[in-house]
């Protein structure tokens, strides 16, 4: 296992630290070496450590002794972090991390770092680095560094929200040794730079041995799942795989660059399928983490052919350094069969070919590169007692910088000469299912395992309806290769493919086509980008990515609460913002803009009616609505992106694309389960999901009502009351009042402002009452949920498409529910408000807290509690309110406040609320009311 550990003892100010370079035993923590200061953080590797010194005034547990660190070791002096914790992976395997060091390798480092200050280069320690927040989630928790420099905290620039690794600047920046330097020069170099990767890895057992291959039923086309859902989804899903896109293009011919990025393609026929055998072949295929293919392009650095004095880092040699990688080492690794995992012999037999074919620089690089993995693993093996952690059950010793991992059974190619860019190799081919079951059958597998593997994952993908030319128009299916599929279905996941999938419409018919978007060479794995999406951060983290390729994001995933998914989501469509989104959407009716959005995004009868008539209004409104925060998103991300750093013009763009194109996928999905949902209910409960109070049901819930808040109020006020010397006196005016009738809300808010300009003149114990009175009285909109019924379905038995299936004894192991998925009555609205996440369990869990201040009042009776008798509710908590919805008006009140939230009534709505509805409406002065509300709190403070 990959484990460094990390600890900052007693929380130190880490801004007072310097830090010096030493070595510690691994066995029994003594130091090798002259140490000056005491020791703050320590990393521990196993069969060695890098560890890093500190100055610090005084540290309690350690001690310096003639030239040594001495520290009490036991556990209640030692600090928790520091203490040692044992791994293995296996019972007769130790663990070493990737580059510990050694006695052994001492010398060379500082043989590097003397080099480093010699030609006035910084040297690059393991503080120097730091990859971006969405990579270092991709670490062990120990593995996350702080470090600071003399200008503050130093962080690596990455691409905001896509899970990359550090650019190719943050490397290892001492300056290589020259052709002529000694095999241990390069090595020190090498271990130098080994140390400096903080580049994401997997983490736990070495996967050397090959993936045995993954049985399932072998079909050459579509069939609707045993399980697709219920006898209306199945006769849909026949209806929406066929299309009325038609062409007279051959399907013989190769696709242009342009038709590559357009999504979808049409033929006059089916195009034919590369052929198993002749053209490709499953086999196991192997692949590496970004860590270790970090180490490889480092160590190709000093590799004859790749020595480009003073342009180490230049974009020429990187490419050069990238390319040998994926278009010689990786083929050359599934060449090897299931030897794949032993990068040295790969290596040597790449030089052999070489010598064979007359190569000279091909072969001396391979020979060069051939050395320092084996150095490496002799280093490894030298510095750990007892043998070296990283020997395979073969016995073959490697070195856990160069650790190559099975990927499971990929497609290669097989034709001699390589495959043309632009070629159809195979459709997706799997079992049909409608998204709202497809995403219970994924829950009952998380409840079932804890969370999915990336064979799970990647053994389904969603066929996307085309928007453009066809009379149904855009729509998501759903194909699931799990246990019955194709060749086309075993096609590798990569971030930098090779093919494309592309939704292909031929004979009347849809499809989902790999297609090569570039030559791929002979013995090369064919890969296409899954583009899957977990909104679970285990479960990304545990999705290392092994594509080898310079464009790895680090997790074969995208993880949806990345800072890129909600750059612009966060401050644009909040919880507030998607409540009169939806709101609108069941109170206004659709208009011509709204049809034309509609049209314009090819939202039709497939998406809103199944393809039987164009469905509820209300949803084609919420659509349009949602569609034009989608393009306001897309528009706005480059530019937040760029803002933000780290990342060019065109990867922000990209970014932008790939998330717009995540988000109709999303919306897509939402009315599915919306109209699954409906449809399971009574017919007079199908109705829109949220209706907005008429003028009489106002009027009646905040004065005439038997429950009212005016009448809530004083009933509550009258116990507060009897205990002060005004208190007849008030109670007089207060039921006063509330003997008048009003007609109209305006003459409703009107009273209600007297009542609290009545109670705010008892003094600070009233004036929470006075002031939750107010929001009461200027709020516009009123509204309510409506009244559906609970429903479950029956999930059956699903399995997993890999054996171990995740994780297991996950949160929900064991909990069966006897194979049924439950809807509790508030799901519509906590999905459609929810609608960018699809992996809730219940959708409706969150809107309890979401709704408390926000669009939920407070209950009148906590205005009147013992903490505000007791002044708790004093200027100080009052200027906290007034900031609270002024600023962070989307955002819950705090738990910690007089205020409680029960809400009998159920009936909802509040100022910060018709502020966003009147923006959504796109309403001028939308937040003039909202302004008046707050300059008549801050006069009263």
């Amino acid at each position: 296992m990959r484990v460094v550990y990390s600890l900052d003892v007693h929380g130190a100010p880490i801004d007072k630290l310097g830090a010096l370079q030493f070595l510690v035993d691994p066995q029994d923590e003594e130091v090798v070496g002259t140490l000056d200061d005491q020791l703050v953080e320590l990393r521990h590797a196993g069969c060695g450590a890098f560890c890093t010194v500190a100055k610090l005034l005084s540290i309690p547990d350690f001690n310096v002794v003639d030239g040594e660190c001495k520290h009490d070791s036991s556990p209640e002096a030692t600090p928790r972090s520091h203490r040692k914790r044992t791994t293995s992976n296996s019972a007769d395997s130790d663990n070493t991390s990737p580059g510990a060091l050694t006695k052994d390798t001492a010398s060379s480092l500082n043989s590097a770092e003397e080099e480093c200050l010699n030609n006035g280069v910084s040297y690059a320690s393991p503080h120097d680095k730091r990859p971006p927040p969405e990579v270092e989630m991709l670490l062990p928790t120990s593995k996350r560094i702080r470090r600071v420099s003399p200008e503050g905290e130093v962080t690596s620039p990455g691409t905001p929200g896509k899970h990359v690794v550090p650019p190719r600047a943050a490397s290892f920046s001492a300056a290589a040794p020259s052709a002529s330097a000694s095999l241990k020069d390069a090595l020190a170099h090498l271990t130098a730079a080994v140390v400096n990767n903080t580049d994401p890895c997997v983490q736990g057992e070495w996967h050397w041995e090959a993936t045995p291959v993954r049985t399932v039923v072998s079909i050459d086309s579509y069939r609707t799942a045993r399980d697709a859902g219920e006898q209306a989804d199945v006769d849909a899903l026949a209806t929406k795989m066929a299309t009325t896109v038609t062409s007279d293009r051959p399907s013989a011919e190769p696709l242009t660059a342009e038709e590559l990025g357009s999504g979808s393609v049409a033929f006059f026929a089916a195009p034919v399928p590369l052929r198993e055998g002749a053209d490709l072949r499953v086999q196991p295929c192997w692949g590496m983490d970004a860590y270790t293919r970090r180490n490889v392009f480092e160590a190709l650095a000093l590799c004859p052919g790749f020595q480009h004095s003073g342009q180490l880092d230049s974009r020429e040699v990187a490419s050069e350094r990238d390319l040998f990688i994926e278009r010689r080492l990786l083929p050359a690794l599934q060449t090897a069969g299931e030897s794949g995992w032993h990068l040295g012999n790969v290596l040597t037999a790449m030089e052999s070919k070489a010598v064979v074919a007359g190569d000279d620089g091909l072969a001396s690089t391979c020979h060069m590169l051939a050395s320092l993995v084996s150095g490496m693993a002799s280093q490894e093996k030298r510095g750990a007692r007892g043998g070296s952690s990283c020997r395979s059950p073969l016995g073959a010793s490697c070195s856990s910088a160069f650790r190559v991992q099975s990927r499971g059974a990929g497609v290669v190619c097989a034709r001699p000469g390589g495959i043309r860019a632009g070629t159809f190799v195979a459709a997706f081919c799997g079992e049909l299912c409608a998204p709202w079951r497809w995403y219970e059958k994924q829950d009952a597998l998380r409840r079932k395992h804890g969370s999915l593997s990336v064979a799970d994952l990647h053994s389904s993908t969603a066929l996307q309806r085309p928007s453009m030319g066809d009379s149904l128009g855009y729509d998501v299916i759903f194909v699931d290769a799990s246990s019955h599929a194709n060749l086309g279905a075993r096609v590798a996941h990569s971030c930098a493919p090779n093919c494309v999938a592309l939704t292909v419409a031929a004979a009347g018919e849809l499809s989902l086509g790999l297609f090569t978007s570039r030559d791929v060479v002979e013995g090369e794995e064919l890969t296409w980008d899954h583009s899957h999406v977990s909104e679970l951060e285990h479960e990304y983290r545990g999705a290392t990515c092994l594509c080898g390729t310079a464009a790895c994001r680090g997790s074969a995933l995208h993880y949806v609460n990345s800072k890129s998914f909600q750059e612009v989501l966060t401050k644009r469509h909040t919880f507030l913002d998607r409540t009169a989104m939806l709101l609108a959407a069941c109170t206004d009716p659709l208009n011509d803009r709204d049809s034309a959005l509609l049209r314009e995004h090819g939202i039709g009868a497939a998406l809103l009616g199944d393809g039987e008539g164009e469905g509820d209004e209300w949803m084609a409104k919420w659509a349009a609505l949602l569609l034009r925060y989608i393009e306001e998103e897309h528009a706005a991300l480059p530019g937040a992106l760029m803002a933000r750093g780290g990342t060019t013009e065109s990867r922000a763009a990209r970014e932008a694309l790939s998330i717009r194109n995540h988000r109709m996928l999303s919306l897509a999905v939402t009315l599915d389960k919306a109209k699954y949902f409906l449809r399971k209910q009574p017919e007079e409960c199908r109705e829109a999901p949220l209706r907005m109070l008429i003028e009489s049901e106002v009027i009646e819930h905040l004065w005439s009502g038997g429950a009212s808040i005016a009448r809530r109020f004083v009933t509550t006020a009258s116990t507060a009351l009897h205990h002060t010397s005004s208190g007849a006196s008030t109670m007089a005016k207060l039921k006063h009042l509330l003997e008048q009738a009003p007609s109209t809300v305006d003459a409703c808010r009107h009273l209600l402002r007297n009542m609290a300009s009545t109670l705010g003149a008892l003094g600070p114990a009233f004036h929470a009452a006075h002031d939750a009175c107010l929001l009461y009285a200027n709020t516009e909109y009123f509204f309510e949920p409506s009244k559906y019924h609970a429903i479950s379905t029956n999930l059956g038995d699903v399995e997993p498409a890999s054996p171990k299936g995740g994780k297991p004894g996950g949160k929900h192991a064991g909990e069966r529910d006897s194979g049924c998925k439950k809807y509790r009555p508030g799901f519509l609205w906590g999905q459609m408000s929810a609608w960018y996440k699809q992996t809730v369990r219940d959708p409706s869990a969150s809107l309890s807290a979401d709704r408390r201040g926000t669009v939920s009042l407070p209950d009148p009776e906590s205005c009147f509690g013992k903490e505000v008798s007791n002044g708790r509710y004093g200027a100080k908590d009052r200027r906290a309110m007034i900031s609270h919805i002024e600023n962070m008006p989307s955002v819950m009140w705090p738990l910690q406040t007089i205020w409680s939230f029960k809400n009998p009534s159920k009936i909802y709505g509040s100022p910060m609320l018709d502020v966003a509805i009147r923006r959504m409406r796109e309403e001028p002065q939308c937040k003039a009311r909202f302004n008046d509300l707050l300059r008549e709190f801050k006069n009263t403070l």
